[in-house]
């Protein structure tokens, strides 16, 4: 006790006594008691799941700041005179911190099957609303391998707005060609890539309806306009490129 005591300046055992006996729940209010200035003490600072519901927000500095999955709500005041110059966004409506949960539990699964089930669950429990449709699409731009993309699109349903089917189309183009770049990498001939492309046409084909669905049946119709009929059941195989396209038909 009394090493922190020797660490603490008055001013600091002050403010933590303040916040011990306070009830406020309200992040503003709570920067008031432990007496912070809110146009300094939260710049470059550690904000992450940060609950700013409610919190009136204007005249705060979170320059340099990582606010990432903090949570906001409709109450919740930001204006002209909050910064945020540099700071790490990626706000999180408070009904929808279950769902978040969720999807960084499917995003941290070493193994697909299990990423497959806990997507699942998390359908089942929330349904494609928004919240998780939007938090699917932010899985795909951060997943590492063209397979992490597969399994989240296919959940994705095939009619998205123009403007998150051009971001699932930039995440999965994204991904295919850094498993292209992995396999040459590995092998220094840039056909065997194509080797690769047989499994990721059967996790395609087994997804149900969704963009993963659509982005083989413009695969199939790529192959037919091609005349390379029957390709996908096994007389030939698409390449790499092939898949690339059918993923730019979107």
């Amino acid at each position: 006790m009394r090493l922190i005591e020797d660490i603490l300046s008055v001013d600091d055992r002050a403010a933590i006594e303040a916040l011990l006996q306070s009830d406020e729940v309200r992040f503003d209010l709570l920067v008031s008691a432990a007496r912070l200035d809110p146009r300094k003490d939260f710049r470059y600072s550690n904000l992450r799941w940060v609950d700013f519901s409610r919190a009136n927000l204007r005249g705060f500095d979170f320059t340099g700041a990582d606010l990432r999955f903090s949570s906001k709500n409709a109450d919740t005041i930001i204006d002209e005179t909050t910064t945020f110059d540099g700071a790490r966004i990626d706000w999180i409506e408070k009904e929808a911190i279950p769902i978040v949960q969720q999807m960084l539990k499917a995003q941290s699964a070493g193994n697909g099957d299990v990423r497959k089930q806990v997507i699942a669950d998390l359908i089942a429990s929330f349904g494609r609303s928004q919240h998780v449709i939007q938090y699917l699409l932010t899985a795909t731009e951060n997943a590492n391998t063209f397979e992490e993309v597969v399994d989240f699109a296919s959940h994705l349903p095939r009619s998205l707005p123009r403007d998150q089917m051009s971001r699932f189309k930039s995440a999965a183009q994204k991904a295919l060609q850094k498993r292209v770049a992995r396999s040459q990498t590995r092998t220094r001939r840039s056909a065997t890539a194509n080797l690769g492309a047989a499994p990721l046409i059967d996790l395609l084909q087994q997804a149900e309806d969704s963009v993963a669905t659509q982005i083989f049946d413009n695969l199939s119709s790529l192959m037919v306009d091609n005349q390379t009929t029957v390709v996908l059941k096994g007389h030939a195989l698409p390449t790499m490129d092939d898949i690339e396209k059918a993923i730019s038909y979107l």
